[in-house]
């Protein structure tokens, strides 16, 4: 309990007061992470309000106590009494009654968001029944994600990679009620958008790898397991690479963090080109592009580079089934290096026309990227029929 009230109270700090109603809108974007990517992309040409959460705008009004009141009538009290945090439960269950009020003063006709884990988010769309609720995936959940210690999902409109996560959501008993598979949307911006024609499709890289550095990757229950695959992946990959003299690259989570380049150079020293990564740029984007092989652990980017065609391999040496559960045509679990070795001399010898051919149901399957109806289009189409 006194943890509990700690973590509340660190949470008020950083919280903004505002003495007035929010005001009316016909579209919310909630949680203003990928904003831009949202307002550049999606809703130019249209007025929208930003439902801020970092941190979040509290909104004081004789409307929004009054609305607040009204939706507390529908707060699972239950969930309280069954609570084994019972003022953790209490407290959320406050918080999202008073987001309630707000939206019921706002009175959105559409409420979008990039953030499609939020479990407020999920409230809202379960419970606020006078606006349409879009979600757009913003990056693949493992399976661990989806069943540790998580409340059940509820998306009334779920823009999707592709079928794949919708079966895996619903497998895991959350609830979908309309998901359309249509791809990644930053995938899509950068290829309507940044791309710069064939100077971004000549290959520079025989092979790439995603790294999956983060400073915080300790504060997770699973750390330990997470950071034995990364390690053991890394350290077979240095070995291929040594034997046979590849042009390859690591693409960085991060923008030139020493911590990240010191972490892989004591594994890879200096056999291969770091690649800072700039998001502005798309830098991510243009090596895969540039790149015979993309490997990795279980990064969305090697998902994004199956869905428009590039050759990839996904390995998991974890030992489980937490992190990666794809078909065999592109994971290697639990590799032995002569198994790796086979795997990756097979890939960069095999006749491109022969991989997409055997690949391209299951790719469509995993990442439903479509050039002729890029995501931002999609999603800008579906928001106009709720307008």
């Amino acid at each position: 309990m006194i943890t509990s009230l700690r973590k509340f109270l660190r949470e008020l700090g950083t919280i903004k007061f505002c003495f007035h109603p929010p005001p009316q809108s016909d579209i919310v974007v909630f949680d203003e992470s990928h904003i831009k990517m949202i307002s550049n992309y999606i809703l130019a040409g249209h007025s929208y309000f930003i439902y801020n959460m970092r941190p979040e705008k509290i909104y004081i009004s004789l409307s929004v106590i009054y609305c607040f009141l009204k939706s507390l009538l529908i707060s699972d009290w239950n969930a309280v009494r069954v609570s084994k945090k019972r003022l953790q439960t209490v407290l959320q269950q406050l918080i999202y009654s008073y987001r309630m009020g707000c939206f019921i003063v706002i009175k959105p006709r559409v409420v979008v968001t990039a953030v499609d884990n939020s479990g407020c988010f999920h409230w809202l769309s379960q419970n606020y029944k006078d606006a349409a609720f879009f979600a757009i995936q913003n990056g693949h959940r493992t399976n661990i994600q989806l069943t540790e210690g998580r409340t059940k999902q509820y998306l009334t409109n779920f823009f999707c990679f592709g079928d794949y996560e919708r079966d895996r959501y619903l497998r895991f008993g959350h609830v979908i009620e309309k998901s359309y598979p249509m791809g990644s949307l930053k995938l899509g911006v950068y290829n309507d958008f940044y791309r710069d024609g064939k100077s971004d499709m000549e290959e520079k890289y025989d092979l790439s790898i995603v790294s999956q550095y983060r400073r915080q990757i300790h504060q997770v229950s699973y750390a330990p397991l997470l950071v034995k695959a990364l390690t053991s992946m890394h350290e077979l990959l240095s070995r291929f690479i040594k034997e046979n003299c590849l042009k390859v690259a690591l693409i960085m989570c991060s923008n030139g963090d020493a911590d990240e380049i010191e972490l892989h150079r004591n594994i890879y020293n200096d056999n291969i080109d770091y690649i800072s990564n700039d998001k502005t740029a798309f830098t991510s984007y243009r090596i895969i592009n540039k790149s015979g092989i993309v490997v990795g652990f279980n990064s969305t980017l090697i998902l994004e580079a199956f869905g428009i065609g590039r050759k990839v391999l996904l390995i998991d040496s974890s030992g489980t089934d937490d992190f990666t559960d794809y078909d065999p045509i592109i994971l290697l679990k639990n590799p032995s290096y002569s198994e790796l070795e086979n795997r990756l001399n097979g890939l960069l010898v095999e006749p491109y026309e022969d991989y997409r051919r055997r690949t391209k149901e299951y790719a469509s399957y995993v990442m439903n990227y479509n050039p002729d109806c890029p995501p931002h289009e999609y999603i800008r189409k579906k928001i106009a029929g709720y307008l």
